[in-house]
């Protein structure tokens, strides 16, 4: 199940991965993508995403919240 937070200016989908991330980028094929990760979710799911993403996204990246 797809949730959709329509945010001024941008949206946030949160949901299964890697389908509903390709359909979402499909639809802002023509905008720029910014994956935000914390420190494990790069290391450990980001290299998933990678490939279905655009060569010209950006990763914002923040500490982990957890140890």
């Amino acid at each position: 199940m797809n949730e959709i937070l329509k945010l001024p200016g941008y949206d946030v989908v949160i949901g299964d991965c890697p389908e509903n991330v390709k359909r979402f980028i499909s639809r802002y094929s023509n905008k720029k993508i910014i994956v935000l990760t914390d420190t494990n979710t790069h290391k450990h799911c980001l290299n998933r995403l990678i490939p279905i993403l655009p060569a010209d996204y950006l990763e914002i990246s923040i500490p982990a919240g957890e140890v």
